[in-house]
């Protein structure tokens, strides 16, 4: 049985790397956001680094607190499917 408590982490963490990948995507995608932002470059600076925590957070419950780990081992490849 998955702990709830690891489960609840495993969720945060999966729903933040999916919020950043979007975050990302859209301001790739619609060059109108940026000017809400002064930097773009800055910006996404602190998302793609809320977005590495969050895999990095993933992964290391997955190695150790997990008893059912969704990965052996971490790769870029291993975070597609999240």
């Amino acid at each position: 049985m998955i702990d709830p408590k690891i489960d609840a982490l495993r969720t945060i963490y999966k729903g933040r790397v999916k919020r950043r990948k979007v975050e990302v995507q859209n301001y790739l995608d619609n060059i109108v956001a940026v000017g809400d932002h002064g930097s773009f470059l800055d910006t996404m600076d602190e998302l793609i680094t809320d977005l590495a925590q969050a895999e990095e957070k993933l992964f290391i419950l997955e190695k150790y607190f997990s008893e059912e780990p969704q990965w052996a081992y971490w790769t870029p490849e291993t975070t597609t499917s999240l």
